[in-house]
């Protein structure tokens, strides 16, 4: 960007005055000031117990039915498995597993498996497809046909 009185795009700097397409600075700060806003994380924990400390403070914030996405490979009958139903007991953990890409007919599967006895909350337990197919299931839970009819492109619904 170049500095010039000719120039109305873009930031720039004459003197004592900064503008933004003609935009004085403090509009431009006001404006921008509350666009990025942000919140603070509620809890974040990390090293030796940290799965345990996070499943504690779910228990402790009336959290009781939970629908538990994990993979297919180390998470079923591992110990985090038994220390969910520990923790929560078993009547109170609906367990699925997911492979692969979050597909919908899987996201329908589970999502149809939860509709009557809605879970207090869905926890994902592995890497970025478990996570997704467990977003996708969140959000279809209290919807009703396919994840199909949300997809961008083909979907029906918006």
């Amino acid at each position: 960007m170049t500095d010039s009185s000719n120039d109305s795009t873009g930031v720039f700097d004459h003197g004592s005055t900064r503008a933004f397409n003609n935009v004085s600075t403090n509009v431009f700060t006001s404006v921008f000031t509350s666009v990025f806003t942000f919140s603070r994380t509620p809890s974040l924990f990390s090293g030796a117990g940290s799965f345990s400390t996070a499943l504690k403070k779910l228990r402790d914030r009336q959290i009781h039915r939970i629908a538990l996405i994990s993979g297919m490979s180390w998470f079923p009958d591992s110990k985090y498995d038994r220390l969910v139903t520990e923790i929560f007991g078993a009547e109170s953990v609906k367990r699925f597993t997911s492979q692969g890409e979050a597909s919908p007919s899987v996201i329908d599967k589970i999502s149809n498996a939860l509709r009557e006895a809605v879970p207090d909350m869905v926890l994902a337990v592995g890497g970025g497809s478990v996570i997704d197919t467990a977003k996708a299931v969140s959000a279809m839970i209290c919807e009703s046909g396919s994840v199909a009819e949300y997809l961008e492109g083909v979907g029906t619904k918006i």
